[in-house]
C-alpha cells in the first residue's frame, strides 16, 4: 500500500475516534479521578483532546515538563524526553506535541507494517484488511493517544 492511502486510512481512523471521543463526553460525565489531572487543563486545548492523555498520558506530561518525581519511576523516559525536545515546535505545549508524537509515530508505524507484510507476500487486499482491522480494533484509540504505545508501534 502507498503512503498516500495509508494516511487516509489513518486520517478516516482519526476522525471516527474524534467523533467517539465528543460523542462520549457529551455522555458520560468528566470524573478525572487520577494524579495530575489538573496540568491537562493548562494547556487551554479543547476538551475531547485533554482527554487522550488521562491517567499514564498525566504522568507523562508531568515528567516532560518537569522531570521525574518519587512515585514516576516506572515510566520509561523515551516518550516524556522526545515531548520535552520537540515541545519548541508547539510553542512549549507538552500535550499538543505528545499527541503529534503518538499519531505520527503510529502513521508511520503503519506504513513500515504494512511495508513488512508485503514482504511476507500478503496479497494488497490481505495488507489493507490487516491495517483496517488494526485500525478500528476496539483498544486501537491507544495508538493515538497520548501513551507510549503509538511510538512502541513505529519502533
Amino acid at each position: 500500500m502507498t503512503f498516500k492511502k495509508i494516511f487516509l486510512l489513518f486520517l478516516i481512523w482519526r476522525l471516527i475516534d474524534f467523533f467517539i471521543i465528543i460523542l462520549a463526553k457529551q455522555i458520560i460525565p468528566y470524573l478525572g479521578f487520577f494524579p495530575y489531572q489538573e496540568d491537562l487543563f493548562k494547556y487551554h486545548l479543547p476538551p475531547f483532546l485533554s482527554s487522550l492523555a488521562n491517567f499514564d498520558g498525566a504522568h507523562y506530561l508531568r515528567i516532560s515538563a518537569k522531570g521525574y518525581d518519587t512515585h514516576e519511576q516506572v515510566f520509561f523516559p523515551l516518550f516524556p524526553l522526545l515531548i520535552r525536545f520537540l515541545s519548541p515546535l508547539f510553542a512549549k505545549n507538552h500535550l499538543l506535541t505528545g499527541l503529534f508524537l503518538s499519531n505520527i509515530a503510529f502513521l508511520f508505524g503503519l506504513y513500515f507494517f504494512s511495508r513488512a507484510l508485503k514482504l511476507y507476500q500478503l496479497k494488497k487486499r490481505e495488507i489493507f484488511l490487516t491495517l483496517l482491522l488494526l485500525l478500528f480494533f476496539p483498544t486501537s484509540f491507544f495508538f493515538g493517544a497520548l501513551y507510549t504505545e503509538g511510538l512502541f508501534f513505529f519502533f
